[in-house]
């Protein structure tokens, strides 16, 4: 669990006053005492600390083992250091806890996170009824193509070249970092502007998809006839564009801008897509079997059981393992 500054200490605004907020920690821990804001922070999280020992990890710097149970605080260097003292450089230092899990667990929870990777598979269905025959499942073979290379080999480029514990404090800016790493600066901004892009992209996608989705939804009279007006200049469903927007907006409101909460409930959304995927296709073959029958393409029983297996695994283990993100997901799925 990465924690920033400004968790432990509501009040810290600025990049200055969130370092001097771990630096404090930091300080604490140094001198064997478990700070009362990080203390208070561990509780709320639901956190057992058996003990209020502050014990140094030999041959790891800037590591305490917290009492007898096994939780551990990593903080994270500065950016620069000039003799003794650290500088933070402009950049925010965070605070790791570490808690012990079995290899079983760790996988598992590995695997949940790992779910994310394959996003973007949920996007060419928006698209299919623009597409020729045939064209669905060269998507979906290509994406995987692109996937089953990229993400192993980002990976296993990320754990050769960074340490496993530094991982964690630039996981809002992983790949730039590597790259500011493996060739300097320009590489790092390099991935940045093509980060923004693809991110723009993925952006301008989903406004076109929920346009359809929703209007098509709206003709089949699920969803009131007044989002079918068109704006007479341009012709656009405007009104379910604006709905997106604040829907969209909301959800920056109510997780503050945290991108943590962000990609959460994210996360939670995709695999939700995922399963009702998997669950569609099941219901197809079960009161559609005809229709089913018909599709040039069809996914046997035993692979959509599988799919929606792993889904709903990591659904679940999302869910559990960040509690906050889900009910902000539900405030949203409840009522829809």
């Amino acid at each position: 669990m990465i924690v920033s500054g400004k968790m432990l200490n509501r009040k810290a605004r600025t990049t200055d006053q969130k370092n001097q907020e771990i630096d404090r920690v930091e300080k604490d821990l140094g001198n064997g005492t478990l700070p009362a804001s990080l203390m208070a922070f561990l509780e709320a999280k639901g956190l057992d600390v058996d003990g209020e020992t502050v014990t140094p990890v030999e041959g790891s710097h800037g590591r305490w083992r917290i009492g007898t149970g096994g939780l551990e605080v990593l903080v994270q260097e500065g950016e620069v250091h000039e003799g003794d003292e650290k500088e933070s450089a402009g950049h925010e230092r965070r605070l790791a806890v570490l808690t012990e899990s079995s290899l079983l667990v760790a996988l598992f929870f590995g695997f949940c996170a790992a779910m994310l990777g394959i996003s973007g598979f949920e996007s060419s269905a928006n698209f299919v009824e623009e597409q020729e025959p045939g064209v669905f499942p060269k998507t979906l073979r290509n994406m995987w193509i692109a996937v089953s290379i990229l993400n192993p080999s980002m990976a296993f480029l990320t754990l050769a070249v960074l340490p496993v514990e530094e991982v964690g404090f630039h996981q809002d800016h992983l790949l730039a970092h590597l790259g500011d790493v493996t060739a300097g600066g320009w590489l790092k901004l390099l991935i940045s502007v093509d980060a923004a892009l693809v991110l723009s992209g993925a952006v301008l996608t989903s406004y076109v998809g929920v346009t359809g989705l929703v209007h098509r939804m709206t003709l089949d009279r699920c969803l009131p006839q007044f989002l079918l007006k068109k704006n007479k200049r341009f012709g656009t469903t405007h009104r379910i564009i604006i709905a997106f927007f604040i829907l969209a907006v909301s959800v920056l409101v109510v997780t503050g801008g945290a991108l943590d909460a962000l990609a959460g409930v994210y996360t939670l959304s995709f695999l939700s897509v995922m399963v009702l995927f998997a669950v569609g296709n099941m219901l197809l073959k079960v009161r559609r079997a005809r229709l089913a029958g018909a599709q040039p393409e069809r996914a046997p029983w035993i692979f959509v059981l599988i799919a929606t297996a792993a889904a709903a695994a990591a659904l679940a283990g999302i869910a559990v393992d960040k509690p906050d993100y889900f009910m902000v997901f539900l405030y949203y799925f409840i009522p829809a």
